[in-house]
């Protein structure tokens, strides 16, 4: 398995990964990549919800809330290094009581 991304050294302003860390086998080797493709102040961009394919995410990632799941994610930019300040949002829609709405959590970090 490569996991090189096919970018130069400090060549991107921004990576953004939409509804997929949780189905990676080596999370942190993913975002130490992404902190070699990007610029001094380049944001990683996170984006996550509490649906997924079961069989195909990992197993402490299913059996875990969102809260928990910010904290995963803030552990995976600890251990890979070279990212300092780190926000989450919750931008899930708003909607009425009555229907059921999928949460959408984004973290943000910054090079």
């Amino acid at each position: 398995l490569n996991a090189t991304l096919p970018y130069a050294d400090n060549s991107m302003d921004v990576v953004t990964c939409a509804c997929s860390i949780q189905y990676m086998i080596s999370p942190i080797n993913f975002l130490k990549e992404c902190h070699r493709v990007l610029r001094p102040q380049g944001k990683v961009i996170l984006a996550f919800s509490n649906r997924c394919f079961g069989l195909k995410a990992t197993k402490i990632w299913r059996s875990s809330r969102n809260d928990r799941h910010v904290e995963f994610l803030n552990g995976f930019f600890q251990y890979a290094g070279g990212f300092d300040s780190r926000k989450a949002f919750d931008i899930t829609a708003s909607c009425s009581q009555e229907k059921y709405q999928d949460p959408m959590i984004v973290i943000e970090a910054i090079k």
